[in-house]
């Protein structure tokens, strides 16, 4: 900048925000800590944290199939996250938004998606004797409890890595 240069007020906050938003990420799914609250089939109360079960989901056990409602929420809404990210960013340039507030609104929507997957997504159906314990062939949704514990954290970039 040249020695009358001035970055005005307006800018500064423009900077400071998007300097804020550099350095943060956003992190959506099961946040631990969350147990799941249902009797198991030999009638004990089945204690497993709600993050184990959704990585048993996504990736499959010896058991569980695979149903992976995080990346086919990636893999079918990735482009439109993008496309809302660079609108949020707009309107932080604009100063209409802060940055704590553009990444909040990211992940509402992101949470969304990953919910409706939770609830609408191509997965392999239930096991027969599932089925017959749960009374539904649709996996991932018996007490919604998976579904209602999909939420948001900002952390610093890196952080949880």
């Amino acid at each position: 900048m040249a020695g009358s240069d001035k970055i005005t007020p307006a800018g500064e906050k423009l900077l400071k925000n998007l300097n804020k938003m550099k350095k943060l990420q956003v992190r959506v799914g099961v946040q631990g800590g969350k147990k799941y609250k249902k009797k198991s089939r030999d009638g004990k109360e089945d204690g497993a944290d709600l993050v184990d079960i959704a990585i048993w989901n996504e990736l499959g056990t010896g058991r569980i199939p695979a149903r992976p409602f995080l990346g086919q929420t990636v893999d079918q809404h990735g482009a439109e996250i993008q496309k809302a990210a660079a609108q949020l960013v707009q309107k932080i340039c604009k100063g209409q938004l802060d940055a704590q507030s553009a990444l909040n609104n990211l992940d509402v929507l992101m949470v969304g998606y990953v919910q409706n997957q939770i609830s609408d997504g191509d997965f392999v159906p239930n096991a027969p004797s599932t089925i017959r314990f749960k009374g539904s062939e649709r996996p991932l949704i018996n007490t919604k409890q998976l579904r209602g514990s999909i939420s948001y954290v900002i952390c610093k970039k890196g952080e949880y890595d």
